[in-house]
């Protein structure tokens, strides 16, 4: 069920365009590793082990999230952001990602990082609008990564017909995650303003309810 009231939250308002942007990166660059490492001329057996290797960095991944979460070394949203940034940049050096060594890099940072965003954008959810919007908050969220998944698959495969490479397309999908990572910092900015907000509204429900 979708709530637009939610909509009202600034630190929400500021989430849509991380989650629209952000998911092209996380989800599209281990769809476009093997390609991508086929027209490296690398072999078969070898792009199934890079695929491996992005599912054990992932596995590991997991087990730190959880252990940097527990000693709560950072805000989740910051830790979100990093991981974004850092998977962007690791985008951007795509030409010199140029045979199985380079690639194995490429499949290891994208294993460690880009999961980091599945994995606690519920949470970062949850301290953004709070349990009682949530069921609202994730139903929007999930649009916007719809949308975002549909309108950027075929401009990277388009990207790719007309360069004749998929250099294109990761420079794009890495614009794409830096940007969702940087938008987050935004958030002491915002949380001032639903501060202020949830003040003027709670001011307000006091002034309506003061007897005649």
């Amino acid at each position: 069920v979708v709530h637009f009231k939610v909509l009202k939250n600034a630190l929400f308002r500021m989430w849509i365009p991380v989650c629209f942007l952000g998911i092209i990166g996380c989800v599209q660059i281990v769809i476009f590793i093997p390609p991508h490492a086929k027209d490296l001329q690398i072999s078969d057996s070898d792009i199934t082990l890079l695929v491996i290797i992005v599912g054990a960095s992932n596995f590991i991944s997991k087990i730190l999230l959880a252990y940097f979460i527990y000693i709560n070394l950072m805000p989740k949203h910051i830790l979100i952001a990093l991981s974004l940034i850092i998977t962007g940049i690791s985008c951007m050096f795509i030409s010199f990602y140029t045979n199985f060594v380079t690639m194995t890099i490429l499949s290891v940072i994208f294993g460690v990082f880009g999961s980091v965003y599945f994995g606690l954008f519920p949470a970062v959810l949850v301290d953004f609008v709070g349990l009682e919007h949530l069921s609202g908050a994730m139903a929007i969220n999930m649009l916007m990564q719809g949308l975002g998944l549909s309108i950027s698959n075929p401009i990277l495969g388009f990207l790719r017909d007309m360069t004749g490479s998929f250099h294109a397309s990761f420079y794009l999908m890495g614009t794409t995650l830096i940007i969702s990572g940087a938008i987050l910092f935004l958030e002491p900015l915002c949380r001032r303003m639903e501060i202020r907000r949830t003040a003027a509204q709670y001011l307000q429900t006091q002034i309506d309810i003061q007897p005649l």
